[in-house]
């Protein structure tokens, strides 16, 4: 009897073991796209703070064109101190103070807000009506008035990420802008970039965009959950580039200085697949050569394949003087990113060339990114050096792009991204139009924020985002 109710319990037990086998492989079977297992993040190292917790941001003027001011206006929403050497001036709340260059043209006046209260800035205009932490200096100057806001830097990231990446997107996206943000700018915070001023950025896209967003509560949250986070290689913080959309592939960190490299920006395959089994599909030099089959085709794998900057057609007329013109200021700005060479003909009669004869793409990086773009006129051979460079060269404002989905976008000042190939249509011996094949946007460099989006809806976490875009980094804790 008991051996019989042993032998029965073995089957049942055996049934059971193998029913969920079975089940497991079924669902293996019919997940196409499998969610990856949630993970908790691995637990943080602190790290020595090398710096105060402050940072000193340059407010550029409206559409941040321009480091000096006419004329600056500021209020609070509590109230302001007015501080100069001479006095110490109280506003009561909503009262307006006005800075004008011509009245004030040396030495500095300091604006506190009273209590826990904001300072605005009526006549700087920024995407939406913002409001800013911190105090504010204004250094009067013969060419203008410069106006710096020293915050806390977590404080800083407030308006930072919603900036710089949408408040809807997934949270473990929001927390991978937080942490990233953060490491730029305590990696900036190692110099000055207005050393006159004691500024460490200002608020384009030069640096981080600031404060063109306002406030988001999401964002907060991502920023307090991440707090003191920074990213480390070899005990060093590195810089943590971050751009919108990839093409399918990052660029490495000779985007920037040709030549160099660092060992946590690699250039690589963004693949779902790759990211599922952990390997790194490193890209190899002849996409160079086959860069048109490589962005025509569009792998499944691909983590960035729906978004609509991952592929753009853009057709450009060519209208000779004003290309030219494009190319002598760019010439005259970055003389070293532009070779003009002429037999006959100075540099300096390039604007007056009556066409275009061609346009062509020179050399590529093993990233796909166009490094050189070359153009030919009756006189003239011309040779276009830098990612950024050429995007300016290639773009004309207002003009429309059609993305991938197919919406529409009105050109700015660059073209959105080096990774494309030209088709060129001539007419009587001079190029009439070029229709660019383009993928991504931004410089490709380090994190695509559009990725991080897309893995994050997959399920994965800020640390493994993180880890994917910047190869063998640290994540670690500032100490207090």
């Amino acid at each position: 009897m008991t051996k019989h109710l042993c032998n029965r319990l073995f089957v049942v037990l055996l049934w059971i073991i193998l029913s969920l086998g079975i089940y497991q492989c079924s669902v293996q079977d019919t997940d196409t796209e499998q969610q990856p297992e949630q993970k908790t993040e691995e637990p943080v190292q602190t790290v020595p703070l090398m710096m105060d917790d402050k940072i000193r941001v340059l407010i550029k003027t409206g559409s941040y064109e321009r480091v000096y001011h006419d004329k600056i206006v500021v209020k609070g929403q509590k109230g302001l101190y007015i501080e100069t050497k001479q006095n110490l001036q109280e506003l009561s709340p909503d009262e307006e103070f006005t800075i004008t260059s011509n009245e004030w043209k040396q030495g500095s006046i300091t604006i506190y807000p009273k209590a826990d209260g904001r300072i605005l800035l009526p006549n700087v205009e920024r995407n939406e009506s913002v409001v800013y932490r911190g105090s504010m200096t204004c250094y009067g100057t013969s060419q203008g008035l410069v106006l710096v806001n020293e915050l806390p830097v977590e404080e800083y990231l407030y308006g930072v990420v919603p900036s710089e990446m949408p408040s809807s997107y997934p949270l473990e996206a929001l927390k991978a802008q937080a942490v990233s943000a953060r490491t730029y700018a305590f990696y900036q915070k190692q110099s000055y970039a207005y050393p006159e001023w004691k500024a460490h950025v200002d608020d384009s896209t030069a640096y981080q965009v600031y404060q063109n967003i306002s406030e988001q509560d999401a964002v907060n949250q991502a920023v307090d959950e991440t707090k003191g986070l920074v990213m480390t290689y070899n005990d060093d913080l590195i810089e943590s580039f971050y751009y919108s959309t990839s093409w399918g592939y990052s660029s490495g960190y000779d985007t920037w200085r040709e030549g160099e490299s660092k060992e946590y920006l690699k250039v690589k395959k963004l693949s779902l697949l790759d990211m599922m089994t952990g390997q790194v599909n490193t890209i190899k030099p002849y996409i160079s050569a086959d860069f048109q089959k490589e962005i025509d085709h569009v792998s499944q794998y691909y983590i960035e394949k729906k978004e609509p900057w991952f592929r753009w057609d853009y057709e450009k007329n060519i209208a000779a003087p004003s290309l030219l013109q494009r190319i002598w200021n760019l010439y005259e700005s970055n003389p070293d990113k532009i070779q003009i060479e002429s037999e006959s003909k100075s540099p300096e009669q390039l604007i007056k060339e009556k066409g275009i004869k061609n346009i062509s793409v020179d050399r590529r990086s093993d990233s796909g990114m166009v490094t050189r773009l070359a153009v030919e006129t009756e006189h003239f051979q011309i040779i276009i050096s830098s990612q950024h460079c050429i995007r300016t060269v290639l773009a004309t404002p207002g003009d429309i792009l059609i993305k991938q989905d197919g919406s529409a976008y009105s050109m700015g000042e660059l073209l959105p991204s080096a990774f494309f190939y030209l088709e060129s249509i001539s007419e009587e011996g001079c190029l009439s139009k070029v229709i660019i094949h383009g993928g991504g946007m931004g410089h490709g460099v380090g994190m695509s924020q559009n990725g991080a989006k897309c893995l994050a809806q997959q399920g994965y976490t800020y640390g493994e985002i993180l880890r994917y875009f910047y190869q063998d980094i640290c994540i670690e804790e500032l100490s207090d």
